[in-house]
């Protein structure tokens, strides 16, 4: 980081800048907030669409099981794990909602990754604190490596709910 008045580098930790004197206030490193109105709508959109999908692989299950008596075996495995993975991530979200909580942490972005799949890209940011997350791609425009950032995050699932840059005001 930089002091604001000589842009004089200073550590995250150090509470005056060694060139000019000046007082910076202290950071708060790590802390939890609430979950906004908006964070909140957000969990529960994912957890409705993905009920939707349970839903509807319980129904295939239940046809397959009922109406087709001829199925073949392997089908079962195949629909067992669908269900375990997509119960993962409903049950994932679910207690992201019930808990209410989001995490803040100041942390520095080591590196970013495009992640390329069929239907769409993903940004994935490590940091060097709170490791691998998942970013809007709006995110990536502010994001650039090696930069201090004030991320909130939820903490269960890896996903960034919002972005800022770091920085030092004087106290």
């Amino acid at each position: 980081m930089h002091c604001p008045r000589c842009q004089q580098k200073v550590d995250l930790h150090i509470n005056q800048c060694p060139k000019c004197k000046r007082k910076l206030k202290p950071l708060v490193l790590s802390q939890q907030i609430p979950l906004s109105a908006q964070q909140r709508q957000a969990l529960r959109s994912e957890i409705i669409t993905l009920g939707i999908a349970l839903g509807f692989l319980v129904c295939i299950a239940t046809i397959l099981l009922f109406a087709l008596k001829d199925v073949s075996g392997l089908i079962w495995p195949i629909f067992g794990l669908m269900l375990a993975v997509v119960g993962f991530y409903l049950l994932s979200r679910v207690r992201d909602l019930l808990g209410g909580i989001a995490h803040v942490q100041i942390d520095q972005l080591l590196e970013l990754r495009y992640v390329r799949t069929r239907r769409k890209t993903r940004l994935y940011a490590d940091f060097k604190l709170i490791g691998s997350q998942l970013l809007t791609m709006e995110d990536r425009d502010i994001a650039i490596e090696g930069n201090y950032y004030v991320v909130t995050y939820s903490q269960r699932n890896n996903n960034v709910w919002e972005l800022a840059k770091l920085r030092r005001e004087v106290a």
